[in-house]
């Protein structure tokens, strides 16, 4: 199921309880969905106000991965701020460096992916790649000199 079939089944649901729904793009091929990119080209560069981040503590909410339900129904598992400051501190205790180049196969909706994967490279300023990934034969997709194959700004991210 393609990610606009499975909003819409939920979508209704969603919109029931007050969620608010986005897609990460420029533009929302669903009504009653907005596209959050244009909203994050407009955020300002500058810290936010210190009277948002007074109460944030260790145990606060950082986000929210939610699994894929494959036991049951989706759900939510809560990463705090000390989880998240642990896993973005994971690549200066790996001696990550500037210089070095982060590769992840994994999906970046996945806790690893995001969290080990992006996650590491904040505390560093490593850089990140996104390689392309044949879901199907589950490895990396490769060029002619064995070299797994880099994705650019707005390329599709999976191979099938």
């Amino acid at each position: 199921m393609d990610l606009q079939a499975a909003v819409e089944e939920v979508l209704p649901d969603l919109q029931r309880n007050g969620t608010c729904v986005f897609y990460l793009s420029s533009t929302s091929p669903t009504p009653g969905v907005e596209a959050l990119l244009p909203a994050m080209e407009e955020v300002s560069d500058e810290p936010l106000p210190a009277h948002h981040r007074a109460g944030v503590t260790a145990n606060s909410k950082a986000l929210y991965i939610y699994t894929s339900g494959t036991t049951g129904l989706p759900k939510a598992a809560v990463i705090t701020e000390m989880k998240l400051m642990m896993v973005a501190n994971l690549g200066r205790l790996c001696g990550l460096r500037p210089d070095d180049v982060i590769y992840t196969t994994l999906p970046l909706y996945h806790s690893a992916g995001l969290l080990v994967g992006v996650g590491g490279c904040f505390e560093t300023f490593a850089p990140f790649e996104l390689i392309k990934y044949n879901v199907e034969e589950d490895e990396p997709v490769r060029d002619e000199r064995g070299l797994c194959i880099r994705v650019g700004p707005g390329k599709k991210r999976r191979t099938y």
